[in-house]
């Protein structure tokens, strides 16, 4: 019998990079996320370039007796990795781990929280460049 505790695992995949300060930046936002979720089965995947890749962590968690695993794409945009390439990743896993249900969320494209951090950054700029401007006249 699964422990239900380990029934539904979370993988977080970004593209990965040649910059090895790049990934371990990923991990750790990943380590931050799941401390925050205070959920076991939260993990980071790569889609390329290195490892743990899709497939090596579906397998991990399957291993782990996980039967549910939602893929959040740390991506902004739907385009050809997360629209096509991911979804043929996630075919192929499901193929080898067919008692594993799996499903990928949408990118992070049109979420109002992401537009808010945005504005919340460049504001400070704005108000910085009004006061030169007012000063300058």
């Amino acid at each position: 019998m699964s422990d239900p505790e380990n029934s539904a695992g979370l993988l977080i995949v970004c593209h990965g990079s040649p910059r090895l300060a790049a990934n371990d930046g990923f991990v750790a936002l990943v380590g931050r996320i799941a401390d925050r979720l205070g959920v076991p089965n939260v993990l980071p995947a790569f889609f390329s370039l290195v490892r743990p890749d899709i497939p090596d962590q579906v397998a991990e968690l399957d291993s782990r007796g996980v039967r549910r695993i939602v893929l959040m794409p740390y991506f902004l945009f739907a385009g050809q990795h997360v629209s096509v390439d991911i979804p043929n990743i996630l075919h192929e896993c499901r193929e080898r781990h067919p008692n594993v249900q799996i499903e990928m969320l949408a990118t992070l494209e049109n979420d109002p929280e992401l537009e808010t951090v945005v504005v919340e950054r460049l504001m400070p700029l704005i108000a910085a460049s009004a006061a030169l401007s007012a000063k300058a006249n």
